[in-house]
């Protein structure tokens, strides 16, 4: 299959989300936080997870802010993301994760989950 089609395909698999102005905050359980490098060879961090609300998998465009002690981040879009709970994993957020990193010409994918959890941990002990 040509690759164009298969991209086709993707995008069609994958839907855009709502505003910022009617969805402004999302809820993410069973995240993680991904490292990679844009097709433009930035280095962006995004969360993976599951959208409490919405009940469904999501990525986040690229984390501008994140607050440890809050666990709240705000990324590129200007969406406001909430961590709950511990990290974790969901398989409707790789599922998403996967298709969003091919189509976005992502590589040098690196899990820093645990390093993220470090400093939420550290910061509720202070």
């Amino acid at each position: 299959m040509a690759k164009n089609r298969i991209e086709e395909i993707l995008r069609a698999s994958l839907w855009k989300t709502a505003p910022i102005a009617d969805q402004p905050r999302i809820l993410l359980a069973r995240w993680r936080v991904l490292e990679v490098r844009s097709a433009e060879l930035e280095i962006e961090r995004h969360f993976v997870g599951y959208n409490v609300d919405q009940h469904e998998g999501r990525v986040s465009t690229a984390i501008e802010h994140f607050d440890p002690t809050t666990r709240m981040a705000v990324t590129r879009s200007g969406r406001v993301y909430q961590l709950m709970g511990p990290p974790g994993y969901d398989s409707d957020g790789a599922w998403v994760w996967g298709h969003w990193s091919r189509l976005n010409g992502t590589t040098d994918e690196k899990d820093v989950t645990e390093e993220v959890w470090k400093l939420i941990q550290v910061s509720v002990q202070e």
